[in-house]
């Protein structure tokens, strides 16, 4: 058993400048390449994942936030990692593709939080794993790109697919521009579907694309953005885009701000460290906290930091558990909920079932 993971005090009520940070109880089971979802009552379920030891995970479990502790959920029916998990209208929660034992799905569950049940949806037709899914206009889920998991190389999909809830099924949409999984998709303004980084066919990938859904169109942003996979994208509360980091092997801690109305990426300041597998995430000021992930040397971070986007500047924002690849959820009530991951003791990586929340300044 891996020791304990080291907090930054012994209560781990770590203050800083802009907010602290909490221990929140631990999951029933460590797991990474999970997922993590806000449910309308403000819970958050996480499902699947990978664990060391047990493999491919079906299990899920719902953290209340209110009580600050986890419950066991009804299990999927195919234990996976790699999915993506899109809340739906009307509450359930649409979990579709991933990895698993041999190799990528293309199977979908939905999940029922008052019933606490699965039940089997129609499945995509191409199984993809590290794709990405948003929820569109009409509460369709738009889902594109990703990797086959079969082949060698492993193919870079370009395929997109778009789910509608109330018949079932799902339908072909125009293919992305270029194939790409580790990417990431945001929803501007306008339902448009901002698609940027990833590795694609020549690994990495020097355009953004956004999608039109009510054209059924994808047009190439204007100029280079080179952002690699593992990296992270926000929107901001003036609709903008921040993207940070990334990295395959190594790491960056390059940050570029999409802005929609001009279609291209500007250049900000770099984050302090460089970070690839972490997360970023929007705080109820308008503030961004990033945290975890690995470092170029593949050193799993504590050191959180949160980048003011009025005045372009970055500010330390205490010390989290040392994690990467973890998920990140923003509250009902403001906190971000961090849990689950990647440690590294030595030479040995391990998985991890902590969480924390951190509340920023004059939050809840």
């Amino acid at each position: 058993m891996a020791p304990p993971i080291p907090w930054p005090d012994p209560t781990h009520a770590g203050g800083c400048g802009g907010g602290a940070w909490h221990a929140a109880d631990l999951m029933h089971q460590a797991r990474v390449g999970h997922t993590a979802t806000l449910l309308d009552d403000g819970r958050v379920l996480v499902a699947g994942g990978f664990d060391d030891t047990a493999g491919f995970l079906g299990s899920a479990e719902v953290y209340d936030p209110e009580s600050g502790t986890w419950s066991p959920a009804a299990g999927l029916a195919c234990g996976r990692t790699g999915h993506t998990a899109t809340l739906l209208d009307g509450g359930g929660v649409l979990v579709a593709g991933g990895a698993a034992d041999g190799g990528g799905v293309a199977t979908v569950e939905v999940y029922d939080p008052v019933a606490d049940r699965w039940s089997e949806s129609a499945p995509m037709s191409t199984p993809r794993a590290h794709h990405a899914t948003v929820r569109i206009a009409g509460g369709a889920v738009l889902c594109c790109g990703g990797s086959s998991l079969h082949g060698d190389p492993v193919a870079r999909l370009a395929s997109v697919e778009i789910y509608d809830p109330v018949l079932d099924s799902w339908s072909r949409a125009a293919s992305m521009l270029a194939g790409r999984h580790l990417h990431s998709a945001t929803v501007l303004e306008g339902d448009a579907v901002l698609v940027a980084g990833g590795r694609g066919e020549e690994d990495l990938l020097e355009a953004a694309e956004v999608y039109a859904p009510s054209r059924d169109a994808w047009t190439r942003t204007l100029g280079p953005n080179t952002a690699p996979g593992r990296h992270s994208a926000t929107r901001l509360l003036d609709g903008s885009v921040l993207i940070t980091g990334g990295g395959s092997s190594g790491a960056i801690a390059g940050v570029r701000r999409y802005w929609p109305g001009r279609r291209t990426f500007v250049a900000e300041d770099p984050m302090p460290a460089r970070r690839r597998a972490h997360t970023a995430s929007l705080c109820p000021d308008g503030r961004v906290l990033v945290a975890g992930g690995w470092n170029a040397a593949g050193r799993a971070l504590g050191a959180a930091e949160l980048y003011d986007p009025c005045r372009g500047a970055w500010s330390p924002a205490g010390s989290s558990a040392v994690r990467a690849a973890h998920t990140a959820t923003r509250l009902a009530g403001g906190g971000i909920l961090l849990a689950g991951g990647l440690t590294r003791w030595g030479e040995r990586l391990s998985t991890l079932a902590s969480a924390e929340v951190f509340i920023a300044e004059g939050g809840a």
